[in-house]
């Protein structure tokens, strides 16, 4: 159990079905009945999932297993709602397609596993709000446009990060209104994927009612998000303090450095490939790289050919693109999960490309759709060939990652996870949950604490006194002797290659200066025997 799904989410909901103190992030809790919820679980990832993990514990029991199948709903979710928004703008044929790729791709299965720890709800959000937004674009309806606004004003509040599809939408927009203006496909509308006879309409017409239709939610999704900042300012300030260096030494700044970043982490995210390194090993699929080049290639030419079925799918192409580019700007770090925001566009780019290669042309703009195939029979075999060498491919590609899917499991059963995802810290909670009450427990590094709470249900609670600083900060020593007060104290460390945050040689000095030495009581390792957890107390040293 990785520390940001105990911290985010598991020991929060835990709480408040126990009717306990909530471990609320700044103390921003706000009272509903006889509870304090918490707004936030860090200034900039709300507690949606706290709320949405509530139920699932109430089921099954405040555990690992209520916790998984939430986040794994979730990712089943995620999938029928890029359905949904496909079939609604595009047709059923890439809506398929798009599902079946989103279903088997590595870097979404895992993240989904694990949704809480990339705050996976917010990618649902998304297909959500477009879904609504398609809907009604296509059949009008006050009450669509509003559970748009609704949804993107609660992927906001989910993670800030959401604002990436924001303004890619935006920028989509933006750029099909010009484009259409430039080189129009048709006299007043863009039309949707022809092959299942779908015709979505794009209004350029803008008016004070739909605007005030999807705010008004969008503002109420943000609301939590408004209070935590009415009342601690957190967000406002984390972002005003990482604005040009992040905490984590990203520097805003270097665009062409952090772009280049974010390119090799999309490659890595695309194929499924390094960045799930904690599973034990490293798989990948280089096919999707090239699908997805591909792809957007036969979506460009079509679009920019006046073909009036293709803008919309270029309008996909341009909100991942636009989104990714505002990637390089970051209040944390460049981490390659932050993409799992963006993971269910890439296969509905692939199954769009595949769309419009083997879509019928069309040869007028008004609306009437003449297949050429039909009247010349060498054409009419020639579909069908190409039909089914693309049918061929999209089966390689996904048989292929089917494959990257299962080397990873057989790596994660061989060694539990690796660094934070190690399955040791079970054995580390048993063990601790076995000390009398009254033994205090002390965190010496970051990683472990929340799901230590987490698995003994608040029995033992690790008192983190490291400080988040990567070196030790003025009140370290301090806390520390606050903590060496009483002799039955058990002091939590890493092994030196599984550390975050360096305190073990400023532990053993300070210690050294008081006469003190260590005595390791247990150590906790990985499946393959290397070590992780260093558990110690401490005595005189002898004369």
């Amino acid at each position: 159990m990785h520390n940001d799904e105990a911290q985010e989410a598991g020991l929060q909901a835990q709480q408040i079905l126990a009717g306990q103190p909530v471990t609320a992030f700044r103390d921003a809790t706000v009272g509903l009945g006889t509870m304090q919820w918490p707004l936030m679980v860090q200034d900039y990832i709300g507690s949606l999932n706290v709320l949405t993990a509530i139920p699932f514990f109430a089921v099954l029991g405040a555990n690992v297993f209520a916790l998984r199948l939430m986040a794994v709903s979730i990712g089943l979710a995620t999938i029928v709602l890029t359905y949904g928004f496909a079939v609604e703008t595009f047709g059923e044929r890439p809506a398929a397609v798009a599902a079946i790729l989103l279903a088997v791709q590595p870097s979404f299965l895992f993240w989904s596993r694990q949704g809480v720890f990339v705050t996976s709800i917010a990618a649902a959000l998304a297909m959500a709000a477009l879904w609504a937004g398609a809907a009604w674009a296509r059949r009008s309806g006050w009450w669509r446009l509003a559970l748009a606004g609704l949804c993107a004003g609660l992927g906001v509040y989910a993670k800030l990060s959401f604002l990436w599809v924001i303004g890619g939408a935006v920028g989509a927009a933006i750029v099909l209104a010009l484009l259409e203006i430039a080189i129009p496909a048709s006299r007043s509308t863009l039309h949707a994927s022809r092959a299942t006879g779908h015709a979505a309409r794009v209004t350029l017409h803008v008016s004070l009612t739909p605007v005030l239709t999807f705010l008004l939610p969008f503002i109420l999704g943000l609301a939590p998000l408004v209070i935590y900042n009415l009342k601690t300012g957190g967000t406002l300030a984390s972002v005003g303090g990482n604005l040009t260096t992040s905490f984590y030494g990203v520097d805003n700044l270097h665009l062409a450095q952090n772009l280049a970043a974010r390119w090799d982490e999309l490659r890595a995210v695309l194929a499924g490939r390094d960045h799930l390194w904690y599973l034990g090993g490293s798989h990948g699929n280089p096919a999707t790289e090239w699908a997805l080049a591909l792809a957007i290639g036969v979506i460009i030419f079509r679009a920019l050919a006046r073909r009036p079925a293709s803008r919309l799918p270029l309008g996909a192409v341009l909100l991942t693109l636009f989104a990714f580019l505002q990637t390089i700007f970051t209040v944390s770090g460049l981490f390659p999960t932050h993409f799992a925001l963006l993971v269910p566009f890439f296969p509905l780019i692939i199954a769009l490309g595949v769309d419009g290669f083997i879509a019928e042309d069309t040869d007028k703009t008004d609306g009437t759709n003449v297949s050429r195939a039909t009247s010349n029979p060498n054409k009419s075999v020639q579909s069908v060939h190409k039909t089914i060498l693309l049918l061929l491919a999209i089966t390689g590609l996904a048989a292929r990652d089917v494959w990257v899917d299962v080397s990873y499991h057989r790596d994660l059963a061989r060694t539990g996870g690796l660094n934070a995802h190690s399955d040791s810290v079970y054995a580390l909670a048993k063990f601790l949950d076995s000390q009398p009450n009254t033994r205090p427990v002390v965190a010496l590094d970051w990683g472990f604490a929340p799901s230590v709470r987490f698995l003994t249900h608040g029995r033992v609670s690790p008192n983190e006194i490291f400080g988040y600083s990567w070196e030790p900060d003025p009140g370290f020593e301090d806390r520390l002797a606050t903590a060496l007060a009483d002799p039955n104290t058990l002091f939590i460390l890493h092994w030196p290659q599984e550390t975050i945050f360096p305190r073990r040689e400023a532990f053993e000095a300070s210690l050294a200066g008081r006469g003190l030495k260590v005595v390791t009581v247990e150590t906790f390792s990985r499946r393959d025997g290397a070590p992780i957890f260093d558990m110690v107390r401490v005595e005189k040293s002898s004369p």
